[in-house]
């Protein structure tokens, strides 16, 4: 059957590595966004925060101590990475079951993902500490 039980559970298995990127690269684009030509706060620090929430790996680069399009690009490409792993092994759980849906999957993938956004942002948080207090 083209629409059932046993190709929605391919289908899952198949893009859900690949729809793991979709809402962290909304987030890095909005945050792009909100920081191009900005020289303000109030579109700084919600640009950058949503900038690593879509690419956690930011500040293991030293972003935004040091900056370069380097990092940025290796940072977004280990980012994608990082992704695409969370989407997969949602994918592998949501899939155990023999009936396995979207919804299956977005169960799997929202505490992968929410671990991986505050990981990057908690990171930025402890290197903010450490500058405050000159350990940095």
């Amino acid at each position: 059957m083209p629409d059932g039980p046993v190709a929605n559970r391919r289908q899952v298995r198949r893009l859900g590595p690949f729809a793991a990127l979709v809402v962290p690269a909304g987030c890095a684009l909005v945050g792009s966004l909100l920081l191009w030509n900005s020289n303000t706060a109030w579109r700084g620090f919600p640009g950058f925060g949503l900038l690593v929430a879509g690419a956690p790996i930011l500040p293991l680069t030293g972003v935004p101590a040091e900056g370069g399009s380097t990092r940025y690009l290796i940072a977004g490409g280990l980012s994608a990475l990082l992704w695409l792993v969370i989407g997969g092994i949602a994918a592998s759980r949501a899939t155990k079951s023999p009936i396995a849906t979207w919804d299956d999957w977005r169960r799997e993938y929202i505490p992968l993902a929410l671990g991986a956004a505050l990981g990057g942002l908690g990171a930025l948080g402890l290197w903010g500490i450490a500058l405050h207090f000159g350990w940095a």
